[in-house]
């Protein structure tokens, strides 16, 4: 696998961890007897119980679907993976401001 991701140019400590990671969730079954099913749920659950965002949640999906494609020679093609998705967290923007000095200059 870490071959495969290397010659691709993706990170391979990333993908290594979304792998290892899917894995761990479905009890350590071999990614060869998972699916579409499995993957859907790992997704979900990310989004629902982990909080992640919309791009933490996408590169998960990535790396797992390169595991299948690349390194297990599973046709991923037909499957239409549809997992409830991230959603982007709202937050105010950081104003940054000069530090106003309390003391006057004359010249």
């Amino acid at each position: 696998m870490k071959d495969k991701i290397i010659f691709k140019g993706y990170s391979k400590k990333t993908y290594a961890y979304w792998n290892r990671e899917y894995i761990l969730f479905h009890d350590k079954k071999h990614p060869k007897h998972m699916g579409k099913e499995e993957i859907e749920e790992f997704l979900t659950h990310l989004a629902v119980n982990k909080n992640v965002s919309p791009i933490t949640q996408s590169q998960a999906f990535h790396a797992i679907l390169s595991l299948c494609k690349e390194v297990l020679v599973i046709d991923t093609s037909k499957w239409n993976i549809q997992a409830l998705r991230a959603k982007r967290k709202d937050h105010l923007p950081v104003v940054l401001q000069k530090k106003r000095s309390n003391k006057s200059y004359f010249i």
